[in-house]
């Protein structure tokens, strides 16, 4: 039997406690098969895609959408009227901008070659994001300017200080995951 490294031993030994939370025993019990056999498992971006050709990631994503939007509809006391037009008005938005996603989709990939090729701080991947951030900024802006048509000016307020408080907590984690990495280097 081929030895594994410490390192990689407990990175399949993560990857199969996820997939024991996340999935049936059946495909657990054969990854620890394949484990025990000194394979480790394709998962991600270097090994294939665990979720098959994202379909369980788009499955995953529509229903925390779901639990999410529901959370603020109640929060903010929206109205079955209100949810209706949220709803309808997302989805007509995501359609009607098709092409403007996936120019950033492309853009973002034109980044992340810019990045391995140069660094993060190179002027070219600098650029670049400057170039995708103002695009997101836009769309949000589109977005939020008819969102707000559908809340009363109390629920508009209510909607900008939850995402104040989703923000901050945001920055939170994100300075508490950059002194980790710190501390690991």
């Amino acid at each position: 039997m081929k030895q594994m490294s410490v390192q990689k031993m407990l990175s399949a030994g993560l990857v199969l406690s996820f997939m024991a939370v996340s999935f049936a025993a059946a495909p657990v019990a054969d990854a620890a098969k394949n484990l025990a056999n000194g394979q480790l498992i394709a998962c991600g971006k270097d090994g294939g895609d665990h979720h098959g050709k994202r379909g369980m990631h788009k499955k995953h994503h529509k229903k925390n959408h779901q639990e999410h939007f529901e959370k603020m509809a109640a929060e903010l006391g929206l109205t079955d009227e209100q949810k209706a037009q949220w709803e309808a008005f997302r989805e007509s938005f995501r359609e009607q901008n098709a092409d403007r996603y996936e120019a950033m989709k492309a853009r973002k990939a034109e980044w992340k070659a810019a990045v391995e090729a140069n660094g993060k701080e190179s002027p070219e991947a600098q650029a670049i994001k400057a170039d995708m951030k103002a695009q997101w900024t836009t769309l949000k802006e589109e977005k939020m300017a008819h969102m707000r048509t559908i809340l009363t000016p109390e629920q508009y307020e209510k909607f900008e200080a939850m995402k104040a408080e989703r923000k901050a907590r945001w920055e939170q984690k994100k300075q508490e995951r950059e002194k980790r990495q710190d501390q690991a280097q």
